[in-house]
């Protein structure tokens, strides 16, 4: 592809008109290769690694050789009229096109043809044609594979050109300021230093950033998002590792930007499975900064959903916290006014209000007179009907948190691992919990699950002593589709929850890491296998993503019958990153997601694959 290096000097020479021209017919042909000719019908759902790099000197088909049989379907689809040679011999073929139907075309014997309504070859042998150009076209039921290997090969070529250039000229080359394409998620040099403020839509690819150079763990990330995420596919990505580092997201939507919906994704779902905190409008003005930093250092105490016609939630108070926050927040419903007490038998007490906006308030209680069970009676809205999330936390030197670890020997996730993913029902886990910093000695410690309204489930587990700062819980995941873990300890006295939020499935999903080669070199690809099992009662169909943090993008179904698995396999194509950089290392680092949604839930499995930027 000449063009591609036209537009590479055009750049290099600031002529950014030449340089679109020069690449739009670079695209063209990159593009319509997948959608013309067989190599999606080869089995390939990774781009030629040789196109536009190289000149394709092998592995096509001879000009005397028949490449294509007469289509006899009756219907606009025709399948499997690809020569049976062609394909066992994995041979590159195309189809013939001709617009002018009162000649008759150039086309030889027993070639493929383009096919569609313009086609004149098609009526020739070979009869049909193979392009996937739509879903309705003659080879459209393979068009999704054709398109979503077309976008690979056209980020590929698109992060080749960035590398060979620099971040000013691609961002004039695209249009783009370069304030806006210096940095997705910038950090704010004012007050709001601490806060992510992402100025696009690339809402988790920027969360992803922050948190894999998130090095402290139980840390809390602040996110302003002004625009809906068209990045979905990094959802996993990032709840993998905010479970992994014990991460809470807040999610604060911009109020400032208009003609939103609610039926576009803000990162609610991450903030909701981390245990954050979701502001619907957001306004800076209205936020005191010393609140939202002290919010980030402190201990969960508890975490509910609830419609205030509940009237009072009951909370352990322990002497290890000295002074106690509580959080509201709502995401459809304005209230200005509400008071809120803290009770027991002997005391009422009135806390000071820190933030009061119409969709989110604090509240704080410093010097307790008493520690032990308290009452949060909350006032009467004359709306029952309104839900808020509720989260208590405190100060405290005493840390407690929880890891879920699988015991499911003969299951696809073996036993004695943490648990990556969702927690299938019905199964055996583990819940190792540990606790630092405590001045009074736990005596007695008992572990409970709770759901989104903080009712327990009715789940029997057993826990035991380890030694004097950890306990181990034996129990089986409820039928109920998300839970936290709670404890309380020294005859309930002491109280904490996890943040994180669990979610569980009927299906599991995992990489099989045998025969797998230890690292790649960019521009390589490897296969990596996965297994798929459905341990509901009845067969169900589901939809699996990959997605890497570069640029392989695959999605595929499954029918699955009840209690069976499946396997398959994804393609592993790492690019490194830019090298404008002033320090590229020698090994980086991929990180694979598989995501599988269905009516029987969800999962996922996450794999880290290195890969040699330099040989």
């Amino acid at each position: 592809m000449h063009c591609a290096h036209l537009a590479l000097n055009a750049i290099k020479s600031k002529k950014f008109d030449d340089a679109n021209d020069f690449f739009g017919k670079t695209l063209h042909t990159l593009q319509d290769f997948y959608s013309h000719s067989n190599w999606i019908e080869l089995g390939n759902r990774i781009p030629n690694s040789q196109l536009g790099l190289s000149k394709i000197t092998k592995g096509f088909a001879a000009s005397t050789q028949r490449t294509c049989t007469n289509c006899t379907s009756t219907t606009d689809v025709c399948r499997n009229n690809v020569a049976s040679k062609i394909l066992s011999k994995k041979l590159l073929t195309s189809g013939y096109f001709h617009i002018t139907p009162k000649t008759k075309p150039n086309k030889p014997t027993g070639k493929c043809s383009h096919g569609g309504i313009l086609d004149s070859t098609k009526r020739f042998d070979a009869v049909g044609g193979i392009n996937k150009d739509t879903l309705s076209s003659i080879h459209g039921y393979l068009h999704k594979p054709a398109a979503q290997t077309a976008y690979l090969a056209t980020y590929k070529i698109l992060k080749q050109l960035w590398n060979d250039t620099n971040d000013q000229a691609f961002g004039n080359f695209l249009g783009i300021s370069k304030s806006i394409f210096a940095s997705k998620a910038l950090l704010t040099s004012d007050a709001y230093a601490f806060i992510l403020k992402i100025q696009d839509s690339h809402v988790y690819t920027a969360i992803l950033e922050k948190l894999e150079n998130t090095t402290t763990k139980f840390s809390t990330i602040d996110v302003i998002v002004s625009y809906p995420a068209v990045d979905k596919y990094y959802k996993t990505h990032c709840l993998s590792i905010a479970t992994e580092k014990h991460v809470r997201i807040n999610i604060y939507r911009n109020s400032t930007v208009l003609n939103s919906t609610d039926d576009e994704d803000y990162g609610y779902d991450l903030c909701r499975l981390t245990g954050g905190t979701y502001i619907r409008y957001f306004n800076a003005t209205l936020m005191p900064l010393n609140i939202l930093s002290q919010l980030s250092n402190t201990q969960t105490i508890d975490h509910v959903s609830l419609q205030i016609k509940s009237k009072k939630l009951a909370v352990n108070i322990d002497q290890s916290c000295p002074k106690l926050f509580i959080e509201f927040s709502t995401n459809n419903i304005t209230v200005e006014a509400f008071p809120i007490q803290l009770q027991t038998r002997d005391n009422t007490l009135i806390p000071m209000i820190l933030v009061n906006t119409s969709f989110f308030k604090v509240y704080t209680l410093v010097n307790i007179p008493s520690f032990g069970r308290w009452n949060i009676i909350f006032p009467n809205t004359g709306n029952n009907n309104i839900r808020f999330d509720v989260r208590l936390s405190c100060a405290s030197e005493l840390i407690c948190w929880s890891q879920l670890f699988t015991d499911n020997r003969n299951n696809v996730h073996p036993g004695g691992v943490e648990l990556h993913g969702n927690a299938i029902q019905g199964h055996k886990a583990n819940i190792v919990t540990q606790c630092f910093n405590n001045d009074d000695r736990i005596n007695t410690l008992k572990v409970m699950l709770v759901n989104e309204t903080g009712h327990p489930l009715h789940v029997v587990a057993k826990t035991t002593q380890q030694n004097d700062a950890k306990w181990l819980t034996k129990l089986t995941i409820p039928s109920a589709q998300s839970f936290r873990i709670k404890i309380t300890a020294n005859n309930k006295k002491i109280q904490r929850i996890s943040d994180k939020l669990y979610e569980t499935s009927q299906i599991d999903v995992s990489f099989n890491l045998t025969n797998v080669q230890p690292f790649l070199y960019y521009y390589e690809h490897t296969s990596i296998s996965f297994t798929l099992k459905n341990y509901a009662k009845q067969p169900i169909t589901l939809t699996l993503l990959a997605k890497d943090t570069n640029n392989y993008f695959e999605q595929k179904q499954y029918t699955i019958a009840a209690g069976q698995t499946k396997d398959g396999k994804i393609w592993l194509y790492p690019l490194p990153m830019n090298n404008s950089s002033t320090d590229v290392p020698d090994i980086q680092k991929d990180l694979v997601a598989l995501t599988v949604t269905s009516t029987a839930g969800g999962n996922y499995d996450v794999l880290d694959y290195p890969f040699r930027t330099a040989i």
